[in-house]
C-alpha cells in the first residue's frame, strides 16, 4: 500500500494525510490482530516514529478520526449446514458440528504464508464457535468448563469479547495445561496461547463473576506426580477430581508451526530452557516422523498438549511397525513430563468440544472422533478438513 511521497515528507500535512496515517495504524487489527507497528508506519509515510505517534494522538483527540466498537465488523462466516449434518451422521459421538466455508490454501512460496493462512482459518473458526457459545445454551448455571490451550481456543475466547455477555451464574473455568512460553509461530509475539491466560481472558465474557482454577506452573514438570503442590484440577487424584461439564480443546499436528515441532528443531540461540527435559525425545520424535514420504499424513498430534499417535485413516499410508513403535516410545516419554490433561483426565469430561482447522489435522480429528478414551460431542472446523473427514 502506498503512503506519502518521500519527496513530500517535509511539506505540511493535510487533514487527509492525518486520517490516512491514523487508519493505517489500526488496519492491522483486522489482518494481524494487533495495530500496525509505528516503525512500519514511519517507513511507509516517511516520518519519524515520534511524529507518527503525535499525528495519530492529535487526530483522535481532535475528533478528526473516531473509533467506535462494532461487534459485527468481522465478516460472518458461512456455515455449510449439509456438511455439518453429514459429519454428525458419520461420527455417532457428535451432537453438533460447525463447518465454515473457507478458501483453499493459497500457493505461497514461503512457510510463513501458509502459517498466516492457518491463523486466518482459526480466527474464523473461533468467531463461529463464539457465536454459538454466547447465543445458545451450551454454557449453563453452575457449569464447570475446562479450557485448553491453542490458537482455535484463543480465537474463540477473543471473539467472545465481541458477542453479548453470557449470563450463566456460578461458572468455574478450569485451566487444562501448564504454562509454556510466550513465543508464537506467527509474527504476533504478544499472543499467549496457554490455558491460564485464556481462562482469565474468557472470564470477561460473563455478566457475573466466575471462579478460575489456574495451574500456575510450567507445562514441562519435573514429574507429574510431584506437581500436586500446584493444587489444580489437573493434579487432583482421579477419585476426587470433579467432573467437567464441557471441555473446549484445540488440536495440533506435529508439523511446522506446532509448539513441540518447532522446539524439536530450535537452534541453541532460540531454545526455550523450560523444554530442556523433553527436547531429546522431541528431536527423536521428529527424526522418526521425518521418515515418512513428503505429502503423507501427520501421524503425531496433540489435543490440549496431550500428544498421541494418530493411525492413518487410509491403509496405504500406514507406517512400518518399527517406526510406529519408536514414535509411541517417544510420546510416552514426553507425556510423562507434561502438565496437561492425560487419558485419565479425559474420562472426567462429560463432553469435549474440538476447534481445529486446516487439512493437515484431518487424520488427528478422525482419530479423536473415533476413539473411546475421549468423548467428542462437538467439532468446529473448515470445509477442506470436513470433506477429508467424510472421505475416511
Amino acid at each position: 500500500m502506498s503512503g506519502i511521497d518521500p519527496d513530500e515528507t517535509r511539506r505540511r500535512l493535510t487533514d487527509q494525510d492525518r486520517v490516512r496515517i491514523t487508519l493505517a495504524r489500526f488496519e492491522g487489527l483486522a489482518t494481524k490482530g494487533a495495530p500496525t507497528p509505528l516503525s512500519v508506519l514511519a517507513k511507509r509515510f516517511g516520518r519519524d516514529k515520534a511524529v507518527i505517534s503525535r499525528i495519530i494522538s492529535s487526530a483522535l483527540r481532535s475528533g478528526l478520526v473516531t473509533i467506535r466498537a462494532n461487534a459485527e465488523s468481522l465478516t460472518e462466516p458461512v456455515r455449510l449446514r449439509s456438511t455439518e449434518r453429514e459429519l454428525i451422521r458419520k461420527y455417532p459421538s457428535l451432537i453438533d458440528s460447525i463447518v465454515i466455508d473457507t478458501p483453499d490454501p493459497p500457493d505461497y512460496a514461503t512457510p510463513e504464508g501458509l502459517l498466516s493462512y492457518s491463523d486466518d482459518i482459526h480466527r474464523l473458526l473461533g468467531y463461529a464457535l463464539a457465536r454459538e457459545l454466547c447465543n445458545g445454551t451450551m454454557i449453563r448455571e453452575g457449569d464447570r468448563l475446562g479450557i485448553g490451550p491453542g490458537r482455535g481456543v484463543y480465537e474463540t475466547v477473543r471473539a467472545m469479547q465481541r458477542q453479548k455477555s453470557i449470563r450463566a451464574r456460578s461458572v468455574t473455568l478450569v485451566s487444562l495445561s501448564g504454562v509454556g512460553y510466550l513465543r508464537h509461530h506467527s509474527n504476533n509475539r504478544n499472543l499467549l496461547l496457554d490455558s491460564d491466560f485464556i481462562i482469565s481472558f474468557m472470564g470477561e465474557a460473563f455478566d457475573f463473576p466466575v471462579t478460575l482454577d489456574v495451574v500456575a506452573a510450567p507445562l514441562v514438570a519435573p514429574a507429574f506426580e510431584s506437581a500436586s503442590i500446584f493444587n489444580s484440577w489437573l493434579t487432583l487424584p482421579d477419585r476426587t477430581r470433579p467432573t467437567l461439564n464441557t471441555a473446549i480443546l484445540g488440536v495440533g499436528s506435529f508439523a511446522g508451526g506446532n509448539r513441540f515441532f518447532e522446539e524439536a528443531s530450535a537452534s541453541v540461540a532460540t531454545q526455550q530452557p523450560a523444554y530442556e527435559a523433553i527436547r531429546p525425545a522431541l528431536r527423536a520424535l521428529r527424526v522418526a516422523t521425518s521418515k515418512l514420504p513428503v505429502g503423507e499424513y501427520v501421524p503425531v498430534a496433540d489435543v490440549g498438549y496431550h500428544l498421541f499417535f494418530a493411525p492413518s485413516p487410509q491403509r496405504k499410508s500406514s507406517l512400518p511397525e518399527s517406526v510406529e513403535a519408536d514414535i509411541q516410545r517417544q510420546l510416552e516419554a514426553i507425556n510423562r513430563l507434561l502438565l496437561s490433561a492425560h487419558k485419565n483426565h479425559f474420562k472426567s469430561m462429560q463432553s469435549v468440544m474440538l476447534v481445529a482447522g486446516t487439512r493437515g489435522k484431518a487424520s488427528a480429528l478422525h482419530h479423536l472422533l473415533s476413539s473411546s478414551w475421549i468423548r467428542v460431542t462437538h467439532v468446529t472446523t473448515d470445509r477442506a478438513t470436513a470433506h477429508a473427514l467424510l472421505t475416511f
